[in-house]
């Protein structure tokens, strides 16, 4: 068994934040990651996206090169290259955690956690499948995975992680939801050449923001050929008849009637406040803080007790830790 002050579970910026900050205050931390440190964030979310973002904005520029007197400019588009630079920045970026995670009072291990009980947890990967890691304080930031459409054919979607690991550009793309994380993908995609159709169920796009700075966006996407189709609920996604490779999303327009697009690949790509769902079965969190003895880590020393889920010692009505 292998007696530690603080466990983290995921290597997020949430995960690797805490586990530096409690080694810096002198606390032995142990971090569980089953997949890559950097969480959704670094590996699936902001820096892939942004990555592509600044390919899309240069490659817009270039299309309106005229504008700035560039006259009878050419060049080839390569998305292979483009998924390369993704891929680089993602490493290097990688790799300046794992160097955050090397510090002497910071243990990594790889694979998934599993509770036994509110203070104890194992790891399901062959080399540390013997060992259990105890601490008096556990913090779960296993962070969050996207949603599945509740329609027909949803395992046809892809999600935002998915769209990411494209090794090639598809000719089409219907995007269901039009909020941050869709219309930034319709952006780029239609950047990149790629025909994008975007089916919103509210009837606006960006609904959480400024419905006139939405629509404005929506405008600008639209004169670079985007299509829009709001206030439709879509019912289904199929393959096509006359091509396995082609998608087939089906919606109901605001009259009721039904319309169908079809496109190369179908995108999962909901409002943000609806698109995602914590992560929680791979680690069995129902498991509840027990009230024992244990004595917990000097106060003076310890993360901020906001973001300790699991305690192991008995706590005043206030919810925070005795000092």
């Amino acid at each position: 068994m292998m007696k530690t002050d603080l466990i983290i579970i995921g290597a997020g910026p949430g995960g690797y934040r805490a586990a530096s900050y409690a080694a810096q205050k002198g606390l032995k931390v142990v971090i569980f990651e089953q997949a890559n440190v950097g969480g959704t964030c670094l590996n699936e979310g902001c820096i892939p996206t942004k990555s592509y973002a600044r390919n899309a904005e240069l490659v817009q520029t270039l299309k309106e090169a005229e504008l700035f007197g560039l006259n009878d400019l050419r060049y080839n588009f390569d998305f292979a290259q483009v998924l390369a630079r993704k891929n680089e920045v993602i490493a290097q970026l990688r790799a300046g955690i794992d160097t955050l995670l090397s510090h002497p009072n910071i243990t990594v291990v790889h694979g998934e956690a599993r509770f036994l009980d509110a203070c104890s947890l194992c790891c399901n990967t062959v080399a540390a499948a013997t060992e259990t890691y105890t601490a008096p304080a556990i913090i779960v930031a296993t962070g969050s995975v996207p949603k599945s459409l509740r329609v027909t054919g949803a395992e046809l979607a892809l999600d935002s992680s998915d769209l990411l690991q494209l090794d090639r550009l598809p000719e089409s793309l219907c995007i269901v939801g039009a909020g941050v994380i869709g219309m930034e993908f319709a952006s780029i995609f239609s950047a990149f050449g790629t025909k994008v159709t975007v089916v919103e169920f509210l009837k606006e796009c960006l609904p959480a923001l400024d419905s006139d700075i939405a629509k404005r966006l929506r405008k600008v996407l639209e004169k670079r050929g985007v299509e829009f189709n709001l206030q439709c609920g879509v019912t289904g996604i199929e393959r096509s008849e006359d091509s396995t490779e082609t998608k087939v999303v089906t919606f109901q327009d605001k009259k009721g009637r039904e319309q169908r697009v079809e496109a190369e690949a179908a995108g999962h790509l909901v409002s943000s406040t609806t698109s995602r769902t914590p992560v929680s079965s791979t680690t069995s969190v129902a498991a509840s803080p027990s009230t024992t003895t244990s004595k917990p880590p000097s106060p003076a020393s310890m993360p901020s007790a906001t973001s300790m889920v699991g305690r192991c010692w008995p706590t005043p009505q206030s919810g925070r830790p005795r000092s």
